[in-house]
């Protein structure tokens, strides 16, 4: 059960990450916040003054903590990548608005026109309206046509749109490797290192309290029950009881001598 929930954790912050593309604030935030829902972070927030969610939130907000966090996770393929991004739509927005045509329906008439040649008329139709259609465009580029130059931004446009579909894909894969790593390796140790240091210095000196009745409990070993008079008690008069039916009769032994 815990593989498969850390396995869902793990895809579902790719995904997030893969969405949110190039807002590396974005995934940032999202690090700071599964930093904050580890448990071994979470169990020591609100045990001292100070030392809460939001302030820690806050904290990591601030430019200092930003750069600290970030600058051990190198975003050089990521920033690569959204440049690129940024470039091809560029190149399309400005091929979309050269055309007086609009490229979507321009192109989408052309995909169900082969698709309808292909299914009533096979393949061998389809190569054939694809021929006649290349000799009307050279026609069209020959006498340099208007309906060619608006034609033919359709068409750069349309592949541009693809591109950028491509180069889309590239930047989510890119952004959901570097929050991966911006987990693993700055959000998540820098937070660590936060909490303790808002702590202050003996962080290992604050217990939770667990159950009175058996001791207090230390915070990074549960498991561990810290000694004290109560619990000392406790088993003292647990073994006595063990052996209270000898002390008993050994008191009334006595007793009658």
């Amino acid at each position: 059960m815990l593989r498969l929930q850390a396995w869902v954790e793990l895809w579902g912050a790719r995904a997030l990450d893969f969405l949110s593309g190039s807002d590396k604030d974005g995934i940032y935030h999202r690090c700071v916040l599964a930093a904050l829902d580890d448990p071994e972070t979470a169990r020591l927030l609100d045990k001292r003054e100070g030392v809460t969610r939001d302030a820690v939130l806050e904290r990591m907000r601030t430019v200092t903590y930003h750069r600290y966090a970030t600058i051990r996770c190198p975003s050089l393929p990521f920033d690569e990548a959204v440049e690129k991004l940024d470039e091809i739509q560029d190149e399309h927005e400005r091929a979309a608005r050269e055309t007086q045509w609009n490229w979507r329906v321009v192109c989408s008439l052309i995909v169900l026109g082969a698709l309808a040649v292909l299914i009533f008329g096979g393949p061998f139709a389809l190569l054939i309206a694809v021929l006649a259609a290349a000799a009307v465009m050279f026609t069209l580029f020959w006498r340099g046509s208007t309906t060619w130059f608006n034609l033919r931004q359709c068409l750069v446009a349309a592949a541009l749109g693809v591109a950028w579909l491509v180069q889309r894909f590239e930047v989510g894969v890119c952004a959901a490797r570097w929050g991966e790593d911006l987990q693993e390796r700055g959000a998540g140790p820098v937070v660590a290192d936060l909490v303790r240091h808002l702590l202050g210095d003996d962080p290992d000196s604050l217990f939770i309290p667990d159950d009175y009745e058996w001791g207090l409990r230390a915070p990074r070993a549960p498991g561990y029950v810290v000694e004290n008079g109560a619990r000392r008690q406790l088993e003292r008069k647990l073994t006595h009881l063990e052996d209270g039916t000898i002390a008993v009769c050994g008191l009334r032994s006595a007793g009658c001598g």
